[in-house]
């Protein structure tokens, strides 16, 4: 059998943002006392302007490499906030890891500067629960505690191996910054898996200190179980919360926290306004012949209606291929899906998995060919005779342009013919952009040319 290795088209990095990575890869130990050349005379009298231009486009470990250069460099790293305004900090649970120490010494030297933070976990343990990210997150929020933010964004936390006192001390440190951050614009909070108690203060100071400012918010999973199991007053609470924030524009939510009324409500408040939409199904679980989940087409239609530039994107997190059909009668076809994840978990294979799984590629194809334009599947056992829905819906969907496959297909060619077909229809599209733009060199007279005299 052969494997569709990991296939991704994304847009390519800027030529100004290579050239300076290049430029910072020098190696500068060479250049010692009693080896000054001329070049390096004249890359280090750079003038101040130039240097930042070229400090700005490299990430936190670099810039922290580059100021241990030379004595200037490192004033001039320390002595400019405006590099450390938008940072990303990277957390291991392993404890031999040099990365998190590190990641602590940018907290504490350059927290104060810091406006739109970014921070991920990645969990390099083998078991299912993490019990270490939580103390080396609580100790990274307890260097930044002065800081005032317009954007945070704090992925894959997983404190549901944590200690609760662990977890009630990130929540009052957390809110406490969150109170600071009055002019907070994006709160982004995915696989957080707080208890509902601590994670509901957390969205409380979000919703009562930045309603009017916050455009983007995604708590999808910021929960560790779902809210069904609490009282509609406590439901209540989170949509209400959310309906309150009046810039509102990006929007990423768990499937189970969406109901009919607040779909309804959501149309009325921010008509017109709401751009994105992402859902998160993870291990639903319902039985549909006795639990109603699928909602309403109406209420799709009404958020649709009255938010005509709406884009969704519909992860599925979790599940078996022998629930995945279950899945798809969630979607509705008349939701503007522009983007489709399936992060799907094989316990086992048989024909009429293998069946399952190329109904739902055909669903797919079937019912978001006008509207589909990325799709991620992420699995790892093999899936049997999907060769032929794989294709046929890279080419029905004619908006496909971003493949991210990790599977295993019969015919070795399948994965060429799939990206070759993408990788065509974004050179068209490309193309078809190029010739609608005005062409401004021939709306020039010959006065305004290069090396014409001015008049």
């Amino acid at each position: 059998m052969a494997k569709l290795k990991r296939t991704t088209i994304t847009n390519m990095t800027t030529v100004s943002e290579v050239e300076a990575r290049q430029a910072c890869n020098i190696d500068f130990l060479k250049y010692n006392a009693d080896n000054k050349s001329e070049d390096t005379y004249q890359w280090v009298q750079l003038p101040n302007e130039i240097t930042l231009k070229v400090f700005s486009y490299l990430d936190t470990i670099e810039l922290l490499r580059m100021a241990t250069v030379c004595t200037s460099w490192r004033d001039l790293i320390h002595t400019t906030p405006s590099l450390w305004r938008n940072i990303h900090l990277e957390l291991s649970c392993n404890w031999k890891s040099q990365k998190n120490k590190r990641t602590f010494l940018c907290a504490q030297q350059f927290g104060i500067h810091f406006r739109k933070l970014s921070v991920s976990c990645s969990h390099d343990h083998q078991t299912a629960i993490c019990k270490f990210m939580a103390i080396d997150f609580r100790k990274l929020l307890l260097s930044l505690h002065q800081m005032s933010l317009t954007s945070i964004k704090i992925t894959d936390l997983q404190l549901q191996g944590a200690l609760l006192s662990t977890v009630k001390s990130i929540t009052e440190i957390l809110t406490r910054i969150l109170s600071r951050s009055d002019r907070l614009q994006c709160f982004k909070m995915s696989s957080a898996q707080f208890t509902f108690e601590e994670g509901i203060k957390v969205l409380d100071t979000v919703f009562s200190v930045s309603r009017g400012n916050v455009e983007t918010l995604y708590i999808d999973r910021i929960f560790r179980e779902p809210l069904d199991g609490y009282l509609s007053k406590e439901q209540d609470k989170l949509t209400n919360g959310i309906l309150s924030l009046t810039r509102l524009t990006k929007l990423g939510i768990d499937y189970l926290h969406l109901t009919d009324g607040f779909l309804t409500a959501l149309s009325r408040s921010h008509a017109g306004q709401l751009k994105r939409l992402t859902i998160v199904a993870q291990h639903l679980l319902y039985d549909f012949n006795n639990y109603q989940v699928k909602l309403a087409t109406n209420s799709w239609l009404t958020l649709t209606e009255s938010c005509p530039e709406l884009k969704m994107a519909f992860v599925i997190d979790g599940f078996t291929l022998a629930r995945i059909g279950s899945v798809m009668k969630i979607l509705d076809q008349v939701m503007p899906i522009y983007k489709i994840k399936m992060m799907l978990e094989l316990d086992y294979y048989d024909d009429l998995i293998s069946s399952r799984f190329k109904n739902v590629l055909n669903e797919i194809t079937a019912n978001f060919r006008n509207s589909l334009v990325k799709l991620e599947i992420e699995h790892s056992r093999r899936t049997g005779q999907i060769d032929a829905a794989f294709l046929d819906l890279v080419r029905n969907c004619q908006r496909l342009t971003y493949i991210k496959a990790t599977a295993y297909f019969s015919d070795p060619e399948t994965e060429r013919i799939a990206l070759g077909l993408v990788q065509a229809r974004r050179r068209q599209q490309e193309m078809s952009r190029f010739q609608e733009m005005p062409n401004k060199r021939a709306k020039l007279t010959p006065a305004d040319g290069p090396g014409s005299d001015p008049a």
